[in-house]
């Protein structure tokens, strides 16, 4: 799956292995990119019920590119957080 991202102003086109185990896993590998993301990193999304709820455990293993190690965690969570922002402006506009 493609993907377009933006991160530090500028746009990147990533690629994307998704692994579903549904309902507990899914898991999404990059498997290349032409910006900072480093081939090999992931996001992996587990579910568990918790009462009414269900409970979501991410783990994410990132590596950017030419950007310093103290700047790496900082600079993913802000984009996994606008992704996430995109993808229920998205899900909005399909319920609406």
């Amino acid at each position: 799956m493609e993907r377009k991202m933006r991160l530090l102003g500028r746009n990147y086109t990533t690629t994307w292995a998704v692994e579903m185990t549904p309902p507990e896993m899914y898991n999404w590998e990059i498997v290349s990119s032409d910006g900072l993301l480093v081939p090999g990193s992931h996001v992996e999304n587990r579910y568990t019920e918790a009462g009414e709820w269900t409970k979501v455990t991410t783990t994410v293993q990132m590596s950017l590119k030419s950007i310093p190690g103290f700047l790496q965690s900082w600079l993913i969570k802000r984009t996994l957080t606008q992704a996430d922002d995109e993808d229920l402006r998205f899900l909005r506009k399909l319920h609406a």
